[in-house]
């Protein structure tokens, strides 16, 4: 902390028999006022007056010019009485030394106080200095003062070091006092040196503050040099410079800058929709979102993701958000609106977002449609369910549907009945007009069995020439057994073919599905049923009760 120096105590004026100054001008009054007494002369007389006025303006202290006027009064007394002096001249003469001595004590005093102003001053300027010096040391950022050194022209041809903090010297690597009075010329360092000089040189002429921003290492090959904020400002004759080494953080922006670029390529360039969600709010969402869905990125950003899902995938993505918030990334497929109205298929793949600190910060997701996909797998789903010449349900998923039937709870009253159909002479249509015929044969009389049945029944192709049939929800076998005899009725009209109209038949098996029974079990003995029927003549229906 600064003090203030107003309050310093100035140092008293040293005693008289510690200053030889004061005993000479002592011992000098006194010779002159011996002198004047043994001797009386108007000149000696005037000597005598005026040495206490001059020794105590010399000597600066008032006590000493009352001391000098006491000895030289006393003086006068002796000179009177041995000189037998008249009163008036006694009086007038020590009227003179009492007036000398007051103007002296005030001449003392004043030259006295400007004395110790000057020193309060000094010791102020002196403490001052020792603070500037201080803190210019403690600065981190390297502190130079350039004095600028002129040719006969004026112009600025130079610049010496009048003054560096400790912080300059080891950023130049020069020893203080060598570096002191150097000229800027002399120096192969930067960013004080000779690569620089023209340019601190401008900035004194011009006037102004220099301010400069990420500046190349001059001289230096660009991919190598060193970087450097610096600020200067004139100061008359004279240079205010500091700078700091930015290399570091130029690498950083450097590297920030390509990684922005090389983000905004990707994210410009991919097929993927990027996006960042707080919430149901999305925070951000990459340019691939027009040419993905239409939607210009602010008509997303700022608006909930919800309102772009089908309303029959909101309950998978709240299973997604629960994965999300355990921490865990989380895969989604779901329906998202494009402008244009129609829903697309996308998958998304999605996990926390984390900010600078590691917190969670909402969700990053990356998706891309995938219609085509999913019409694949869609396709591949239809294929092994369903059979690709009839369209009805292979043998598989019928077998699959016969047991839910068997383990399904029912009204009271209410029963499932199997139909077991076979196309007779099937073998005889294919032999002898050929695949082609025998596929419209089989697409017809699945048409047929189609138009007898309900929505809800099941049909299926267990293979070649047979089908089954599973009614669900009738209340007797008479029932079924009437939905059989409808089947083989409609089965027997003419089918057109290109080889012309074919007159075909099936043999059908009936009985109930017993809920203790296997789906198999029940396929044979309807089985069964069906070779009755063929036994029987063929184009029959035979019903098979339940054993037991």
């Amino acid at each position: 902390m600064v003090k203030d120096m107003s309050e310093r105590s100035v140092p008293s004026s040293p005693a008289l028999g510690r200053d030889w100054r004061a005993w000479a001008f002592v011992a000098l009054v006194a010779i002159v006022g011996l002198t004047d007494a043994f001797l009386p002369s108007p000149v000696i007389l005037i000597g005598f007056l005026v040495l206490p006025l001059v020794g105590s303006v010399i000597l600066a202290n008032p006590r000493f010019t009352a001391s000098l006027t006491i000895l030289a009064m006393a003086l006068i007394l002796l000179s009177s009485r041995m000189n037998d002096y008249p009163a008036s001249d006694l009086w007038r003469r020590a009227a003179v030394i009492a007036i000398t001595g007051l103007i002296g004590m005030f001449l003392a005093g004043e030259v006295a106080r400007q004395q110790n102003e000057l020193r309060t001053a000094r010791l102020r300027a002196e403490e001052d200095e020792a603070q500037v010096r201080a803190t210019l040391d403690s600065l981190i950022d390297p502190h130079l003062l350039l004095r600028a050194i002129r040719d006969g022209t004026g112009q600025v041809i130079d610049l010496a070091c009048v003054d560096a903090n400790e912080a300059a010297c080891l950023a130049l690597a020069i020893n203080r006092d060598d570096l002191i009075g150097s000229r800027l010329r002399s120096l192969d360092t930067s960013p004080a040196g000779a690569a620089w000089a023209d340019l601190y040189a401008r900035a004194i002429d011009a006037g102004g503050p220099l301010i400069l921003d990420d500046c190349a290492d001059r001289g230096v090959a660009s991919s190598v040099a060193r970087r450097f904020d610096i600020r200067a400002i004139q100061l008359g004759e004279a240079l205010n410079l500091t700078w700091r080494e930015v290399t570091d953080r130029h690498a950083q922006q450097e590297a920030l800058r390509l990684s922005e670029r090389t983000f905004r390529l990707l994210a410009d360039n991919s097929s993927d929709v990027v996006l960042h969600a707080r919430g149901d709010i999305v925070v951000w969402v990459s340019p691939s979102i027009v040419r993905t869905l239409g939607w210009e990125q602010d008509e997303w950003i700022g608006h909930p993701i919800t309102d772009f899902w089908h309303v029959d995938d909101l309950a998978a993505m709240e299973a997604a958000r629960t994965v999300l918030e355990a921490g865990a990334p989380a895969i989604l497929r779901s329906r998202c609106v494009a402008k244009d109205g129609r829903y697309h298929w996308l998958e998304f793949h999605a996990q926390q977002f984390l900010d600078e600190s590691g917190e969670a910060d909402g969700i990053s997701a990356s998706f891309r449609v995938i219609d085509d996909e999913v019409l694949a797998e869609q396709e591949l789903e239809r294929r092994a369910r369903f059979d690709d010449l009839t369209g009805v349900l292979k043998r598989n998923e019928a077998l699959e549907r016969l047991n839910d039937f068997g383990r399904q709870m029912r009204r009271p009253g209410d029963v499932s009945a199997v139909l077991f159909i076979d196309v007779d002479s099937f073998k005889e249509v294919n032999d002898g007009l050929g695949h082609a015929v025998g596929d419209v044969v089989l697409r017809a009389i699945t048409s047929r069995v189609k138009g007898c049945v309900r929505a809800g029944d099941t049909v299926a192709r267990m293979g070649g020439d047979e089908f089954l049939v599973i009614l669900d929800g009738i209340h007797a076998v008479d029932e079924a057994a009437g939905v059989a005899e409808k089947i083989r009725a409609a089965v027997a009209e003419p089918i057109a073919t290109r080889e012309g109209e074919l007159e075909t038949s099936v043999s059908i098996g009936v009985t109930l599905v017993d809920p203790i029974e296997t789906a198999d079990a029940m396929i044979a003995r309807a089985d069964e049923a069906m070779y009755e029927a063929k036994k029987a003549g063929r184009n029959q229906v035979v019903v098979v009760p339940i054993p037991g």
